[in-house]
């Protein structure tokens, strides 16, 4: 198999981990010759879309779009690519989803970055 160990941007206060935090697991990855793979949604602003969609009453699953645009998938993908180049590791997107991930992603494949 191929080693990999994957990273939640999103999920916070429970899987998502901080800049830091995946800046140093991405260095250790490089080490290992790891695949570093993101979950990439940013989580913090994910947060907030939950509370304003719960404070609007909305418990059922159509609040999980609502909670979380596009562009906060963009976002978090655009970050997790530049911080892989300043590691200057592979990485792997998982579950891209919206029009702006897939073109941050085809974007950075284009400059010769190592991004699936």
């Amino acid at each position: 198999g191929i080693n990999s160990f994957k990273f939640f941007l999103a999920y916070k206060n429970a899987l998502m981990v901080t800049d830091e935090q995946l800046v140093k697991g991405m260095q250790r990855c490089k080490e290992l010759g790891a695949v570093v793979q993101v979950h990439a949604e940013n989580g913090d602003a994910v947060f907030e879309g939950q509370q304003k969609v719960f404070n609007a009453g909305i418990t059922g699953p159509e609040g999980h779009a609502m909670s979380r645009p596009a562009v906060l998938e963009t976002e978090a993908t655009a970050r997790a690519i530049r911080l892989a180049e300043f590691v200057n590791v592979p990485l792997y997107v998982v579950h891209v989803m919206s029009k702006g991930a897939m073109e941050e992603v085809a974007r950075a494949r284009q400059n010769g970055q190592r991004v699936i």
